[in-house]
């Protein structure tokens, strides 16, 4: 999904439920009652349940249509993802002849937020070119309204038949290989880590130490480190994507610059509180708890060794640490403090350039 043309349309599932999809299509929730058909779910009972109840503009509600995305990689990916793990779901992928049918509807973000716009068949070419821009999107935030927007969806009535099922997605190749042998041979298989928010490689360097290359705003790791200024400006690279995918990361950065808290050659600790389950979050086990703390580090750009800083911060009792490895976002280090390495004070991570010290601060909430 990095052009801006459509190229499929993209239906999220549980793995459990590929064969019948296989066999008997995509079936809207009010077909697969009236069948009797198993399924397992993968959303939220409560989300779904509201559904039934929002009509689109001819009067139909979202229970008679099945929901495809135009955009996999989104917030309800990630959510399931962080649920019930990657291993588990599969994205289903549609040929895009399904948008000439005339008894679809389009919206334009997710259909049952209260500022999307549903529009019929007829105005499907102009919407197309409106949300073409949602296919090279690979993050979101709330306050701009990508994280709606990047959830687009077609709405088919009651069901999609298998003939328009081109391929079907899975987040690696164990997985891959698995479901394959249990399909038909006529239906590709394809595993894509990248889809699931998952790293494309991992080398294992030392038991505590690894080198990954995938989505480092993505990792799950509990720590993040981000390399910037000290004027108060984030305005390329990894700092320019944190700006915008974590506004609040932004005013604590510029707060402690204005401050002057911000040092060269400093690392500066930033915890965020109660971040939301549709957020990015480096706490995988208990992101959804609003009582969850995930950090993401901001250190000024100095001459030191990149392992100093780790072992400045593991001695903060940070169990998980994403680093980023020559001024490139998608290769990392991830560092995890040994067994009883951790000291139950703060001590100074020693070099040949000079001790480093730690500051710190706790955050302002983030909904």
């Amino acid at each position: 999904m990095t052009g801006r043309s459509t190229r499929n349309l993209y239906y999220i599932t549980h793995l459990d439920n590929v064969p019948s999809i296989l066999r008997h299509g995509i079936l809207s929730h009010e077909e697969i009652q009236g069948k009797g058909l198993h399924f397992t779910a993968i959303y939220d009972v409560d989300i779904v349940s509201r559904r039934s109840h929002i009509s689109v503009p001819d009067g139909r509600t979202f229970w008679s249509f099945a929901n495809l995305y135009f955009q996999p990689r989104n917030p309800m990916l990630y959510r399931v993802a962080m649920e019930r793990g990657v291993d588990r779901l599969a994205v289903v992928a549609v040929k895009t002849n399904v948008l000439a049918r005339s008894d679809v509807m389009f919206a334009n973000g997710n259909a049952a937020h209260r500022s999307t716009i549903i529009v019929p068949a007829t105005q499907r070419d102009q919407f197309i070119k409106e949300i073409a821009d949602i296919h090279s999107l690979t993050w979101w935030n709330a306050e701009d309204g990508s994280k709606r927007r990047i959830m687009a969806e077609c709405l088919v009535h009651r069901l999609i038949e298998p003939a328009l099922i081109d391929a079907v997605y899975v987040a690696n190749s164990k997985v891959a290989e698995a479901l394959q042998a249990s399909v038909s041979r006529s239906i590709h298989v394809i595993a894509e880590p990248h889809m699931f928010f998952e790293p494309t490689k991992a080398i294992q360097v030392t038991p505590t130490l690894s080198l990954v290359v995938g989505d480092m705003f993505f990792s799950r790791m509990q720590t993040l480190t981000v390399s910037v200024n000290t004027v108060g400006i984030m305005g390329k690279g990894l700092a320019s994507r944190a700006k915008y995918q974590f506004p609040d990361v932004y005013v604590r950065y510029q707060d402690v610059c204005r401050k002057r808290h911000l040092r060269m050659g400093v690392p500066y600790l930033y915890k965020r509180t109660k971040v939301t389950v549709f957020e990015r979050s480096s706490v995988p086990s208990s992101v959804i708890s609003s009582s969850t703390w995930s950090r993401l580090q901001m250190r000024a750009k100095a001459m030191r060794p990149i392992l100093e800083l780790s072992a400045t911060t593991t001695t903060r009792s940070a169990r998980s640490i994403s680093m980023w490895l020559v001024c490139a976002s998608t290769s990392w280090w991830v560092v995890r403090p040994a067994p009883n390495a951790m000291p139950s004070t703060p001590t100074k991570a020693m070099s040949r350039w000079s001790p480093v010290r730690l500051a710190s601060a706790s955050g302002p909430t983030s909904s």
